[in-house]
């Protein structure tokens, strides 16, 4: 597992909002997916928001945090590695997004007072620790192949769909509740193709970073 601390900075775009806006391209040319909303990001009068995340995923991950001001203006730029721009010097009721080249990622945000530094109490011992809240992290959309919404794409998801390929579990049933992400060959179809590819990335023989195309029960 990896831990990745990531916090506001960045360059002004377009004003599209945190839910409107595209999903940008890594530097390394990964296609980014949606990981997590939050809500409640702020630079300002000596608060900060924080952003933790671990990657839980079998591989590397590339993850980044983009963040977005009052008016909906993204503010940084994954693509640039948040190299040049104003950013988020100063930053009021924005919000951000986490996002990654793939699944599954579990983060945090921290609202933290920028004042104070967590210091060692035997060199200060009458330094104050900063002050932190949590702030809410809303779950991104479902990633492709997680057809049972646990956010994690495995053996699990394809037990589900080589169920309903012989008959034995109706599409769309729980815990078969997101079969609109099943499609991982891009094939049109839900069937045991996708289930073996699920089941070769839970073990390692392939990427679980998939691209659904659209799928729909019968």
């Amino acid at each position: 597992m990896a831990l990745l601390v990531v916090v506001a900075a960045g360059e002004a775009s377009v004003r599209a909002g945190v839910q409107d806006t595209p999903l940008p391209t890594f530097s390394d040319g990964q296609a980014a997916q949606l990981a997590a909303l939050i809500p409640g990001a702020i630079k300002d009068n000596n608060v900060e928001t924080v952003v933790i995340c671990t990657n839980l995923a079998p591989a590397p991950l590339d993850v980044g945090l983009e963040v977005f001001d009052e008016t909906g203006a993204l503010r940084n730029s994954i693509a640039t590695l948040n190299t040049a721009g104003s950013g988020t010097n100063n930053l009021r009721n924005g919000s951000g997004r986490v996002v990654a080249s793939g699944a599954p990622l579990g983060c945090i945000a921290l609202a933290v007072d920028h004042l104070h530094t967590i210091e060692d109490p035997a060199v200060c011992a009458t330094c104050q620790p900063p002050r932190l809240t949590t702030v809410p992290v809303l779950a991104g959309a479902i990633s492709c192949g997680d057809v049972n919404g646990d956010h994690v794409a495995n053996v699990g998801d394809a037990l589900l769909i080589a169920q309903h390929d012989v008959g034995l579990r109706a599409c769309g049933s729980l815990p078969f509740s997101h079969p609109e992400v099943c499609d991982v060959n891009r094939d049109g179809a839900c069937n045991i193709g996708d289930a073996l590819r699920i089941a070769q990335c839970d073990v390692g023989l392939i990427s679980c970073a998939f691209t659904c195309s659209p799928f729909s029960c019968p």
